[in-house]
């Protein structure tokens, strides 16, 4: 009921039902029914983003009383799996949150979550998406997971179930942010075994959008600056699965079409031996057939993204200049600049593509 229903969350939180539910969780941390309970009610009451009540629980020692929770019944898994996603809903969207679970040894307990229950696909997707809501844009907390074996244990999951939609779509989510602008967590992820990982899990769910889209998002930050992954991704295929299961795929919603681009574009920026795979599996007809289609559609974020990708296909890469030439791209890229003269960072990346699809 609480989860279908945003009033009812209100209702409860206005009536003391945050309080008293916290207030259980501390006054009776040993009994198991009791924390499974009030764990699963907390999770509820702070569900879909409810910020007041995320708020009024962190205020009253709901995140130290869950990962407490989590500690003392580390063998309980239907508690761990309410424990998890009740911190992971009391983290999420929360620097507040987030700061004191990390104080609270939040993330270490997800951990131990994560590496006592590997064959419960519920408690590792339920862990791993409270662990993406404790790290997510916060350096501190990346950095302290990556110490705690964080990225090692998220590999493990995406190997041990490959079977599971949910849990491949979360544990993907979770290593996006796990090796988000960090160099660290880029390499632990690289000689985990992640690249190739990934690469299965798109080949193995190619009408999932979402489990695609988190995919998409992963290989884009496992790249993003970093020759050394850039050149593993390449080897394992990942520029072909960009090319057909993504942008080949122009029906897909336009949102995955722009992680798709922006993986794209990482994958192959700066690298030449990348520009030229992408080259020759059929990289540049996708970006322009995709330039055309979004063009006559108007959606402008996907528009800019295409033409960045062109410009990291195009830049410094004889052959794929001429290939591009050859295959409308400057046509298209000046349709773009023409038919979208008010929108000033689509003029910008277009008029950037352009530049480097003439320059010898």
């Amino acid at each position: 009921l609480l989860l279908s229903c945003p009033q009812c969350q209100t209702h409860a939180g206005k009536a003391g039902g945050v309080e008293a539910v916290v207030s259980a969780l501390r006054g009776h941390p040993n009994n198991e029914l009791v924390q499974e309970h009030a764990s699963e009610a907390l999770g509820l009451l702070v569900a879909q983003g409810h910020q007041d009540n995320q708020v009024l629980a962190t205020q009253v020692g709901g995140v130290e009383a869950i990962v407490i929770a989590l500690g003392h019944h580390q063998h309980n898994e239907q508690l761990q799996r309410n424990a998890a996603n009740a911190l992971g809903g009391l983290a999420a969207g929360s620097p507040d949150g987030q700061l004191r679970a990390r104080r609270a040894q939040g993330v270490a307990a997800l951990a131990r979550t994560l590496e006592l229950h590997l064959e419960s696909e519920a408690v590792e997707e339920q862990a791993a998406e409270a662990l993406g809501h404790l790290i997510a844009g916060n350096t501190e907390a990346q950095r302290f997971a990556c110490e705690e074996g964080v990225v090692a244990s998220i590999v493990n999951i995406l190997k041990r179930h490959r079977t599971s939609r949910r849990v491949q779509e979360k544990a993907l989510a979770t290593l996006r942010h796990l090796v988000a602008d960090s160099a660290e967590g880029q390499q632990l992820a690289r000689e985990a075994g992640a690249l190739p990982l990934v690469l299965s899990a798109a080949k193995a769910w190619p009408k999932a959008d979402e489990v695609l889209e988190r995919a998409c998002e992963a290989v884009a930050h496992l790249v993003d600056g970093n020759e050394e992954n850039q050149n593993l991704a390449r080897e394992v295929g990942l520029i072909q699965i960009m090319v057909q299961a993504v942008l080949g795929r122009h029906s897909l919603p336009a949102a995955l079409q722009v992680h798709g681009l922006v993986a794209f574009g990482r994958l192959v920026a700066g690298n030449a031996a990348s520009q030229t795979l992408a080259g020759e599996v059929g990289g540049v007809e996708v970006l322009v057939a995709g330039l055309r289609r979004f063009t006559a559609d108007g959606e402008a974020s996907v528009m800019q993204q295409a033409a960045v990708a062109l410009e990291h296909f195009a830049r410094g890469h004889r052959e794929n200049q001429l290939l591009a030439r050859r295959r409308g791209a400057i046509e298209s890229v000046v349709s773009v600049i023409r038919q979208h003269p008010d929108c000033e960072t689509l003029q910008a990346r277009a008029s950037l593509a352009l530049r480097h699809l003439v320059l010898d």
